[in-house]
């Protein structure tokens, strides 16, 4: 039996290929909903110019769960990689 919060995602093979790499984020909030722009941004260029690759919008429910993944990710991530203490320009 799997846990309450766990979903099977089965994406269409179509859905597979697409990628949007990211270099920054930006973010806009209403009392509703929290909307996440992923842009690439040519850092080569003064002033940087960029484009907005793919936009999420998530509920503040979701944004709590994906902050507390993220969280607990990236601790198990520097304890293997950095060995618990990350490098100064992290």
């Amino acid at each position: 039996m799997k846990p309450e919060n766990e979903t099977t995602l089965r994406p269409r093979r179509a859905a597979l290929s697409l990628r949007a790499d990211s270099t920054r984020p930006t973010y806009h909030l209403t009392h509703h909903e929290f909307t996440i722009d992923f842009a690439r941004v040519d850092h080569s260029v003064e002033p940087e110019q960029g484009v907005v690759v793919a936009r999420v919008g998530i509920s503040a429910r979701m944004l709590q769960q994906l902050t507390d993944t993220l969280g607990e990710t990236w601790a198990d991530y520097a304890e293997r990689v950095y060995d618990g203490v990350l490098p100064d320009d992290q």
